[in-house]
C-alpha cells in the first residue's frame, strides 16, 4: 500500500508538471479537472475489479490487473511518441514557456 501511495504521488506530480508545461493557459483548469476525474474513476473501478478478482480468481489477480494496465499505458505512450515525433525536444526548446514557469515559481 505504501508503494502504491508513493507511485500515485509521483503520477500526480508528473501530470501536474506536464499539464502546466503543455496545455494552453486558458484550458489548464479544464485539463487538470479532467485528469483528476479520470484518475478518481480509474482508481474506483480498479479497486472494485481488483477486489472481485481477488475473491473469485486468486491472490495475485490485482497485481496482474495493474501490470496489464501499465503495459497498455506504455503501449499508448509509445504510439503517441511515434505519431507526434520527438515532442519532448520541441517543448524543451520553448524558452518563453520556461520563463513563464519560472516567473510563477
Amino acid at each position: 500500500m505504501i508503494v502504491l501511495g508513493i507511485g500515485l504521488a509521483g503520477v500526480n506530480a508528473t501530470m501536474t508538471y506536464l499539464i502546466d508545461r503543455n496545455a494552453p493557459e486558458e484550458h489548464r483548469g479544464k485539463v487538470h479537472g479532467t485528469e483528476s476525474l479520470i484518475m478518481v474513476i480509474g482508481i474506483f473501478f480498479c479497486a472494485i475489479l481488483g477486489s472481485y478478482l481477488l475473491d473469485v480468481w486468486w491472490r495475485g489477480a490485482p497485481f496482474v490487473m495493474f501490470i496489464i494496465a501499465a503495459i497498455i499505458g506504455l503501449i499508448l505512450l509509445i504510439i503517441i511518441y511515434i505519431t507526434r515525433g520527438s515532442w519532448l525536444a520541441k517543448y524543451d526548446q520553448n524558452e518563453e514557456l520556461d520563463e513563464e514557469i519560472e516567473e510563477k515559481s
